[in-house]
């Protein structure tokens, strides 16, 4: 990473999964909540990022892509 990405604290997907999940509750909450631990992710922070994939990302399986990630990423 170059000095200039380093300071700007930017990271550069090098693998991307995909997964979705739907859950109903009379709680939007707890529905989401629901969703995310269904899908795996309920230990990650939620955040936006761009829909465009650097060149040479590759798109992995999601329990390979799960398993990448740890709490609070």
């Amino acid at each position: 990473m170059s000095g200039a990405a380093m300071e700007m604290n930017i990271f550069v997907p090098t693998q991307v999964f995909f997964t979705k999940r739907v859950e109903r509750h009379k709680d939007y909450l707890q529905s989401l909540e629901l969703a995310l631990r269904d899908a795996g992710v309920e230990k990650c922070n939620l955040v936006h990022v761009s829909s465009i994939l650097p060149p040479g990302c590759r798109r992995i399986s999601i329990p390979d892509g799960v398993r990448t990630l740890s709490a609070g990423t």
